[in-house]
């Protein structure tokens, strides 16, 4: 075992220093000189203190998740530069446009109600009147 296979200080980004036991389970360390000054120092095997100092599980899950979602957004650029992501975009744009003028047109009839209602100034015409304006098409005249 050697220091390359040791992960760098989860904190500094150093390589830690690796001091190898005399025996089986002699003193082994694992050391790092930055300022929070990291390690494993115990009567263990070598290669027990190795996976003790690697093992980073939180980080390894971040990174797992940080490689998931990298993958999804590069498949769904994928999926957006392709001729059926550009035609579903382009279906979805037309869609919202007869959206827009079926919107309108309702628009256009709720006002011509209003007004219809604006010019009888018949007091008793009352909120039934306005409902029914509201809600039935406006007659053509």
């Amino acid at each position: 075992m050697n220091n390359e296979d040791i992960k760098p200080c989860p904190f500094c980004g150093q390589q830690p220093i690796f001091r190898p036991g005399s025996s089986d389970y002699g003193r082994v360390g694992i050391v790092c000189s930055c300022k929070i000054r990291p390690g494993i120092v115990q009567y263990i095997p070598d290669s027990e203190a190795l996976e003790l100092w690697n093992n980073r599980p939180v980080e390894e899950t971040l990174h797992d998740e940080v490689s998931q979602l990298t993958d999804e957004l590069e498949n769904a650029r994928d999926y957006r530069n392709s001729e059926l992501g550009t035609g579903m975009l382009t279906a979805m744009n037309n869609m919202n446009a007869a959206a827009v003028g079926e919107l309108k047109t309702e628009n256009a009839r709720l006002r011509a109600a209003l007004e219809k209602i604006a010019e009888n100034k018949n007091p008793a015409y009352g909120m039934v009147a306005i409902a029914r304006a509201a809600l039935n098409p406006v007659e053509e005249q």
